[in-house]
Order: structure tokens, then sequence, then C-alpha cells
């Protein structure tokens, strides 16, 4: 009885031992779990951290190229006008402003020489040599001022360049590449900014 007694103490102490070896090496197993566990986490932090910074060096980059996507023609078209100043349209318009009352001025002084059939005044606002061409078709080219005042008033002003002249609506008159032209093709007086700067007559056509 006391010899069986002894064996079953052995066999507890056995498996006393046999348990403490299991949960030891399981502990060592977590243990080593646990480990490799926060060596990972460490690792993805330390991924994302680098990638937030990659971000915000990149962030200014990344800006101005959406910037520059983003931009239109209008866009442009507005940052050029702002770098231009706040003056510069009104700048332009006043002076093609200026150039139209320029244009005006002057047809009303040529309506007001040919309404008045006055060579005199006509010569002032030609240029020379000045190309006439009659209701015949004759082309002539008068080469000074004296040369021009020589002639018959009757040869310049034409009933159909009187009438044709002071039907002109000067403030509706415009230059182009051929000058400005007052009344039709035919009849017509064209004058031009010479480079001086002052409009002259060029050409008379009855």
């Amino acid at each position: 009885m006391v010899r069986r007694g002894k064996i079953l103490a052995v066999l507890l102490a056995v498996i006393t031992v046999l348990a403490a070896g299991g949960c030891s090496g399981k502990s060592a197993s977590q243990a080593v779990g646990t480990a490799e566990t926060a060596a990972a986490k460490d690792t993805e932090t330390t991924a994302a951290i680098a990638t937030e910074a990659a971000k915000d060096e990149a962030a200014p980059f990344r800006a101005e190229i959406e910037k520059e996507e983003e931009t239109t023609p209008e866009d442009m078209e507005k940052e050029a006008r702002a770098a231009a100043g706040p003056g510069a349209e009104d700048g332009s318009a006043a002076e093609s402003e200026a150039g139209n009352k320029d244009i005006e001025a002057f047809a009303e002084l040529v309506q007001e020489a040919v309404a008045d059939r006055d060579m005199v005044a006509l010569a002032d606002l030609a240029a020379f040599p000045l190309n006439l061409e009659t209701a015949d078709g004759e082309k002539m080219t008068f080469a000074d001022r004296s040369e021009f005042l020589k002639q018959n008033p009757d040869l310049i002003f034409g009933d159909d360049l009187m009438v044709a002249i002071a039907g002109v609506d000067t403030a509706t008159l415009e230059a182009n590449a051929d000058g400005v032209t007052m009344g039709e093709e035919n009849p017509h007086i064209r004058y031009k900014k010479t480079e001086d700067g002052t409009f002259r007559i060029m050409d008379i056509r009855e």
C-alpha cells in the first residue's frame, strides 16, 4: 500500500515536470510571436511615417501641376491684363477714340472745302503729288500745290463729287489699309495718315 503511494507520487511529479516544460515551451513560443508582431507593427508605422513625409515634400509640386492643368486661355488673358496694369485697357480705348475723332475732324474740313468749292482750302488738305480721275476716266497728277491751284474749279468740284461728299456721315468713317474713303467707289475723296502723323488727301475721283 505504501509502495503504491510512492509510485503515484513519482508519477505525479513526472506529470508536473512535463506540464511545466510544456507551459514553458508555450510561453516561449508566445513570447517569440509577440516580439515578431511588435516588430511588424513598428515596420508598418515606420513605412506610414515615411509615406506621409514623402507626400508632404511632393505637395508643392503636385499643387503647381494641378494649377497648370486648371489654367484656361481666359485665365491667361486675365493674368496678362492684370500684369499690364489697370490703365492699359483704358489707354487703348482712349487712343482708339482719339484716332476716330481725328478722322472725323479731317473729314469735316474736306466737306467744308468741297461745299465752298475752295481750291486753296482743298490744297491745304492735300498731299502732293495728288491724283485726280475725272468722270470721263481721264487721269491727272498734280505735282505740287501751285500746279493744282492753276486748275479750273469746275474740273475738281464736279456735281456728283459734291453730292457724294456732302452726304458722308463723318462719324461713321473708319481707316483701313487704303486710308479713309469719303463717298462711294466712284466718286470719292480718299485720305490717309502720312509720316508726320497728319491726314492728307491722296486722290480724288469724280
